[in-house]
């Protein structure tokens, strides 16, 4: 995202995640602009990031998913989570079920929390899961229906993979905290991040959708395929770590003290500054 005036734009982004200095945005605007990358904007990166190295104890948080966490193997979980706007329907929901349980990884899935559209009431999630799903899981798995931190989940030592819709802020977040992912689009700016991550950054792997009978859908065989590829392929996953941690050591130190975002996001202010004060004088 970015707010623009003059002839700067603030994204919420960071240098080693843009090509030639955005050069290719300044042409589509067809203005002469100068990008300025202030992210990641959350305060927290840097000492959510170095929580990795460490294990975390299970008194430490009481939040049930960084509980449940806290109780499983180092590098050994799976985290799906597809955003705070899109929903998923029944037959999708079932076939990522179906194929998380054949797959035989751990697994922490947060789901939207939804409503009956009549009346208001919350909708059990289990309703849409296969029968018994949650039971013959629950030794490895955790689906989560409720908000969750999941800038802490994925600072989190058991977190392995991040099964994400490519939503902008998680990619951010995923990179800050050098985790790689397996990328799931829907829509909109989503397809464009999902090329970056997977076929510029190689820090993800892509999921291959089929057309169902009123959508496109990732069926159980494709969630079994590339759960297991991202959890239990050691050559797969070495390669998309190593790419994903070379960047993360450079996002937090772009946004520590002196670091490029900071820089930057304190030149933007300055400018919004002088912009303020040349439009008094002007009035």
């Amino acid at each position: 995202m970015g707010c623009g005036f003059s002839n700067l734009i603030a994204n919420q982004s960071v240098q080693i995640l843009t090509r030639d200095d955005y050069g290719w945005l300044g042409v589509f605007l067809q203005v002469p602009r100068r990008i300025l990358t202030i992210g990641p904007l959350a305060e927290e990166i840097g000492s959510q990031a170095s929580a990795r190295e460490k294990p975390q104890a299970v008194e430490d948080n009481d939040n049930e998913c960084l509980q449940w966490l806290s109780k499983q193997g180092r590098e050994s979980v799976l985290y799906i989570c597809f955003g705070t706007i899109t929903v998923q329907g029944k037959q999708q929901m079932s076939e990522i079920a179906h194929g998380l349980e054949s797959s035989g990884v751990h697994f922490l899935w947060v789901v939207r929390v939804l409503k009956n559209c009549e009346n208001g009431t919350i909708i059990d999630v289990a309703k849409l899961l296969p029968e018994g799903f949650i039971e013959r899981t629950k030794h490895r798995g955790l689906v989560y229906s409720s908000w969750a931190p999941q800038l802490q989940i994925l600072a989190h030592p058991a977190v392995k993979g991040f099964l994400t819709h490519c939503g902008w802020n998680s990619i951010m977040e995923g990179i800050a905290m050098g985790v790689p992912m397996i990328a799931w689009p829907n829509y909109g700016e989503q397809m464009m991040n999902c090329r970056l991550c997977v076929d510029i950054l190689n820090i993800a792997i892509p999921v291959q959708k089929m057309t169902g009978e009123f959508e496109e859908i990732v069926g159980q065989d494709e969630v079994k395929r590339i759960a297991a590829l991202l959890m239990e392929d050691m050559e797969t996953a070495h390669f998309l770590k190593k790419n994903v941690e070379k960047l993360s050591k450079s996002m937090v130190a772009a946004h520590a003290h002196g670091g490029s975002s900071k820089a930057n996001l304190d030149l933007f202010v300055d400018e919004l500054n002088s912009m303020t004060s040349l439009t008094s004088i002007m009035l």
